[in-house]
């Protein structure tokens, strides 16, 4: 995770929905948490629209911050992404284990056959 990825999930756990560009990590945190608070491109017009758009949204809005305290509990917990880390190590080293799609994994870290292994991140099977 980036340092803007990092900082988007520092302020949903504090409840502070964030707002963020359609680049990189954030796009993939806001786009599961909210799509209406990714901007449309990181121009400084769209960046400025979407504020405008969002702040009579949020102001105030305290089922937004609990919301946003939720996502990242059940998404960046420690209970929620070590499951997902053995599932990838398991995968990557073509071990048998938990199909790292039952626990929310990348799609890449399943066997095409869904046999749930055996492909490391840049999608090439290194055990059969």
């Amino acid at each position: 995770m980036n340092r803007t990825a990092a900082k988007v999930v520092e302020r949903s756990i504090q409840g502070f929905p964030a707002v963020g560009t359609p680049i990189g990590g954030t796009q993939e945190i806001l786009r599961d948490l909210d799509p209406r608070f990714l901007f449309r491109s990181p121009s400084a017009d769209d960046i400025a629209t979407g504020l405008l758009e969002r702040i009579p949204e949020v102001a105030g809005n305290q089922a937004l911050r609990t919301r946003c305290r939720q996502f990242v509990e059940e998404r960046y917990s420690w209970e929620a992404v070590i499951p997902r880390l053995e599932a990838l190590f398991y995968a990557t080293a073509g071990l048998p284990g938990p199909d790292p799609r039952e626990v929310g994994a990348p799609a890449w870290a399943s066997a095409e056959d869904g046999s749930g292994g055996g492909h490391s991140a840049d999608g090439v099977q290194r055990h059969s």
